[in-house]
């Protein structure tokens, strides 16, 4: 049989061989909105995240725009009862992207929160 890891929101881990399991949607955190959905390559775009069940999760999630890109200056999570804020600034990327990337929010070791966002960094210029 296959061996199954899993670890639960107090980050204990488990292996399991040959047995059933279910996983409960309604503990994963979800993303609701992001804002913006842009910024610049050169970095410290302020980016809010606002989600559900964040607080339930331990640590500090890792932001990140598919695999170029960070936001992961001044990261800080506040709380209003259901919904939870995420904010951080994004690190600035040596070059723009191609398009848009999608926006992982991730607890290290424990897992991703669900969601549908992307996020673009590019070269901005004024006038």
């Amino acid at each position: 049989g296959q061996d199954i890891r899993i670890k639960t929101s107090h980050m204990a881990e488990y292996s399991l061989t040959g047995l059933l399991h279910s996983f409960a949607d309604s503990l994963t955190p979800t993303v609701t909105s992001v804002t913006p959905l842009a910024g610049s390559t050169e970095g410290g775009t302020a980016v809010t995240i606002i989600g559900e069940g964040f607080s339930a999760m331990e640590g500090t999630p890792v932001v990140s725009f598919g695999s170029a890109g960070r936001c992961d200056q001044d990261v800080s999570m506040s709380s209003n009862g259901t919904h939870q804020t995420l904010t951080c600034k994004t690190s600035a990327v040596s070059e723009p992207f191609e398009t848009a990337q999608p926006l992982y929010v991730e607890w290290p070791g424990a897992g991703y929160a669900s969601g549908n966002f992307t996020f673009f960094q590019a070269d901005f210029w004024s006038s």
